[in-house]
């Protein structure tokens, strides 16, 4: 460039420009419906020179706050993405609709990013809202309820209402003459194969695997539980 005398200088500066941090939703993803107290897992993202160092969130339906937390950067952590978690402080409730407020900063510029993610739809069925919780591996269902298997493989029946459990181990067996009060009525008559499991029927009633820690007997089992 010239100055005003015509004679030549150069003049160099150096100018960084921070680009604001990036808010996500990771677990559940937005739009996802959910029930209970969600584990709702967020991600705070800095651009180079900077990082996320710490952010809060606040979990608001349409008419509360429904939780709140905050997360930091250990210190000696790798640089990256600052992710942490927050929880409803109580149960959400049918037919909510929840959105994430994120708030953070960037050190030493005393500049303060929010934004909103989400949303999440909180299931309005009872019913439903009985899949999403079933403490274990579905096996089957009817309108009613839900035949599932725990880590323990214990087998018990959730009630899709009430989501009261009732284990198949203190079930009394059905009166002799009738079939069993869940389920088809169909009694299975030869083996069934489920994968690299096999399984073979127990006095016409019942199907029990051939290696497992699940109950063997006829009045515990029902003919239905592992079709």
């Amino acid at each position: 460039m010239y100055d005003l005398l015509g004679d030549v200088a150069t003049a160099e500066r150096t100018v960084l420009r921070y680009l604001p941090l990036t808010f996500r939703l990771v677990s559940p993803r937005p739009n996802s419906v959910v029930s209970g107290r969600p584990r709702i897992q967020l991600q705070c993202i800095g651009a180079a020179p900077y990082e996320c160092e710490y952010a809060c969130a606040e979990i608001r339906s349409q008419t509360r706050s429904v939780g709140s937390a905050c997360g930091a950067r250990r210190e000696g952590a790798p640089a990256g993405p600052l992710q942490f978690s927050v929880y409803p402080s109580s149960d959400v409730q049918p037919g909510e609709v929840l959105s994430i407020s994120v708030s953070s900063g960037l050190a030493g510029l005393g500049r303060e990013f929010r934004d909103t993610v989400g949303p999440l739809y909180v299931e309005s069925s009872p019913k439903l809202t009985a899949v999403y919780t079933a403490p274990g591996v579905i096996l089957d269902f009817d309108a009613t309820r839900i035949l599932f298997i725990d880590r323990y493989q214990q087998l018990g029946v959730l009630d899709r209402a009430t989501q009261a459990i009732t284990w198949i181990a203190t079930l009394p067996p059905d009166p002799a003459g009738r079939v069993p009060t869940y389920g088809h009525r169909r009694v299975h008559a030869g083996p069934v194969s489920d994968g690299d499991r096999a399984y073979r029927p127990l006095r016409g009633l019942s199907l029990s695997p051939f290696h497992s820690r699940i109950p063997s007997s006829a009045d515990v089992v029902p003919a239905w539980a592992l079709c």
